[in-house]
Formats: structure tokens, C-alpha cells, sequence
């Protein structure tokens, strides 16, 4: 499995793609600084989750979180510079297994 980041600072929005996921393998959960989330996401979310199915037999998911979510976890730095925070954990199921990737 590959973990892409491809946030933009300027769209206010963590973007991050997780591809390479085999055909038989489903994503069941995500963790966002420690608060879990099912898939799918509920419409009142602010959330999304996306996938796309590649034809090599593998998938992925690209996942948008807004900067100013609830979840998202902010510090204020040195000249009011702000940091915004994203932990996350992605929980899978597949055949005979389950997955955690965090």
C-alpha cells in the first residue's frame, strides 16, 4: 500500500490518497486523531472519502478533511503562525484478516 499526501496549504484541506489496496481488502474505518470514523461517512460530515478502482486489480482512497473540522487539531506557533494537525489511522478488512495502518 502507497500513502500519498497531496494537501495544498492554499485549498485548506488535508487531501491524502492510499492506493496499491488489493482487490479483496476493504476499507472498514478511519481514525482521525484518534476519533473513529465508519465508512462510509455520514452526509453531515464534512468529510470525504473516495475510492478509485485501478485495472490492476488494486484500489485506492483519497480521503479530504477540511482545516477547520472539529477534529482537526490546531497550534499556534511563534508570529501567529498556525499549525494544523491530522492523525490518522486506516483500519481494513479482507479475506481472512484485518489491518490496521496508522
Amino acid at each position: 500500500m502507497a500513502l500519498i499526501s497531496g494537501t495544498v496549504p492554499e485549498e485548506h484541506m488535508f487531501t491524502v490518497y492510499l492506493g496499491d489496496v488489493p482487490a479483496d481488502v476493504e476499507l472498514a474505518a478511519v481514525h482521525l486523531n484518534g476519533q473513529e470514523y465508519a465508512i462510509p461517512f455520514t452526509n453531515t460530515s464534512s468529510h470525504s472519502i473516495t475510492q478509485t478502482v485501478h485495472p490492476n486489480n488494486t484500489h485506492g482512497y483519497t480521503l479530504k478533511v477540511p482545516f477547520d473540522d472539529p477534529v482537526v487539531m490546531k497550534q499556534v506557533k511563534v508570529f501567529h503562525f498556525v499549525q494544523f494537525l491530522l492523525q490518522m489511522s486506516w483500519w481494513f478488512i479482507g479475506g481472512s484478516f484485518f489491518c490496521l495502518l496508522s
